[in-house]
């Protein structure tokens, strides 16, 4: 009789530790649910004279909506996950309107080609969701290095570092992340070179705030392109990552950059990419200032893809990117929490007619932590506009707000 009292004591004392430690263990892990939006009206200010294709633009447009869950978990480890509603334009129910009469063209085969119909595409735009990121993430410490291990649907290397140097994201892209803005070629095509997230895994070591490591291997399609297709052999390689930036002051910022993508089985011979760096001041209570050059290259078995081959050669061509922007605070100066924001880019594929330049700016007022607004002018510049004698600049007026949650 003593020894069922015995055990009955023993499981009531194991069943309440393991209820207290399971308890405990829920205790640790936290949730938290954050909101982001992106909100603007403007107006397109190029001269309407120009041709029918600079007609005047006004409208109001909620640009992104970002959701964030994150949790923290025991010992270091955590996850988050966030969706992307973007106003993008589909062309999946296109319309095709027929402005004149086709015929064959007059060479009498009976037959319409596309280049003999004159018609006008119209497509929608509409609201798309996307998962920006979903990773499952570990920190640790050995001092006195910090390193993070990532894994999942991750932010890359360098564009969200860009954006947080600068904090200029809701305002305007930087042009690691909005390389097509200002790499047109000479068919009039824009050309990309990072997705600001992908499938793949990173690893992020820091040594005393001084020394700060990051590398990444990715599928290298993005985070909209939700599978390597096996149909297409650009999507075979994988994209790697390398990023190490150097703080010899808290304030001061150099870094150096490279991404390389395989484009095929055979990455020697079929790949793309960036190299390049920067330097950047950032003291967010008064100024953050700095500017990015990457050179970017595309290779295809010795024969260039973005641009004229060198015949005889295995040269890589390359073209060129520069970055700079500069936020200033004025809370400290006068008072106000006025801000002035400011950007200047020059994307150069290294043709005749190949350079295109960007300059921004706008005067903002924070209201609180959670709210800002800016009032903000921005225009391209484009050689090959000005050659087909398209409205060149393209400028545009806004009013930008930015809303956490």
């Amino acid at each position: 009789m003593r020894l069922r009292n015995l055990l009955t004591v023993l499981l009531a004392v194991l069943v309440f530790s393991a209820s207290a430690l399971m308890a405990q263990e829920k205790a640790e892990k936290k949730m938290k649910l954050e909101g982001l939006a992106f909100i603007n009206w403007h107006t397109m200010m190029t001269d309407s004279t120009d041709n029918e294709g600079g007609e005047k633009e006004n409208t109001f447009q909620l640009e992104r909506v970002y959701l964030t869950w994150k949790s923290s978990f025991a010992n270091g480890w955590s996850a988050r996950v966030t969706t992307d509603v973007e106003n993008s334009r589909s062309y999946e129910d296109v319309e095709i309107e027929i402005n004149d009469a086709v015929d064959d063209g007059g060479n009498g085969d009976g037959v319409v080609d596309a280049d003999e119909i004159d018609a006008t595409i119209k497509s929608k735009t509409k609201y798309a969701l996307y998962i920006k990121y979903a990773y499952v993430e570990k920190a640790f410490e050995i001092d006195p290095l910090k390193a993070k291990f990532t894994f999942g649907m991750i932010e890359t290397p360098m564009i969200g570092f860009v954006d947080k140097l600068a904090d200029q994201r809701w305002v305007h892209k930087n042009f690691i992340d909005d390389a097509k803005g200002i790499l047109i070629k000479s068919n009039g095509k824009s050309y990309g070179i990072d997705n600001s997230a992908d499938m793949g895994a990173s690893l992020k070591v820091s040594a005393m705030k001084m020394v700060e490591i990051e590398v990444a291997v990715t599928n290298g399609e993005g985070y909209k392109d939700t599978d390597e297709s096996e149909d297409d052999a650009k999507n075979e390689g994988k994209a790697y990552y390398g990023r190490v930036t150097i703080s010899p002051i808290e304030q001061l910022k150099i870094s150096g950059f490279y991404r390389r993508e395989g484009l095929d089985n055979d990455e020697g011979d079929f790949h793309k990419g960036y190299y390049g760096g920067g330097i950047a001041w950032v003291d967010k209570k008064l100024i953050m200032v700095g500017a990015n050059y990457l050179v970017v290259f595309e290779k295809d078995d010795g024969e260039d893809l973005a641009g004229t081959q060198v015949d005889g050669t295995e040269e890589k061509y390359e073209m060129s990117i520069i970055d700079a922007w500069v936020t200033l605070k004025f809370d400290t100066i006068v008072g106000m929490p006025l801000f002035l924001m400011a950007r200047y880019g020059i994307g150069d594929t290294g043709h005749k007619e190949g350079k295109t330049t960007y300059m921004g700016a706008g005067l903002g007022y924070q209201f609180d932590d959670n709210v800002r607004f800016i009032a903000h002018y921005d225009q391209y510049d484009n050689e090959l506009a000005d050659y087909g004698e398209e409205p060149n600049p393209s400028a545009k007026f806004s009013v930008k707000c930015e809303v956490k949650i």
